[in-house]
């Protein structure tokens, strides 16, 4: 009896580590100056990227819906293109992307975790 009480405990014991471990977090940032029509300086330096790290431009899209007390508001990131870290510094670094990814200044880029 005693071998099926460990079992359970076991289990238990697994999932409070494995929900306790820690998620990847994710890392953000906007597009600060376009340089040309595929290249473009961001705000994430290298305390947050490398080269050769692939990030995706991304648009916002909430949208509210109708509760029995207030609303509940659903919001969801749609990837507009894709790109990839060229160059590095402190607190920038340079992205080039795919010739169809339309961008602009303020856009809001995030890293692909791998």
């Amino acid at each position: 009896m005693k071998r099926l009480n460990f079992i359970p405990a076991t289990i238990i014991l697994s999932t409070l580590l494995i929900s306790c471990a820690e998620t990847p977090k994710k890392v953000s940032g906007s597009i600060t100056r376009k340089i040309s029509d595929q290249e473009a300086a961001v705000d994430l330096g290298k305390d947050k990227v490398n080269v050769g790290d692939q990030v995706a431009v991304v648009e916002k899209v909430c949208e509210s819906k109708p509760r029995s007390k207030g609303s509940l508001i659903s919001c969801k990131e749609n990837k507009l293109g894709q790109g990839e870290i060229t160059a590095v510094r402190n607190r920038s670094s340079i992205v080039r992307f795919n010739s169809d990814t339309d961008f602009e200044e303020g856009d809001t880029l995030v890293k692909a975790i791998r």
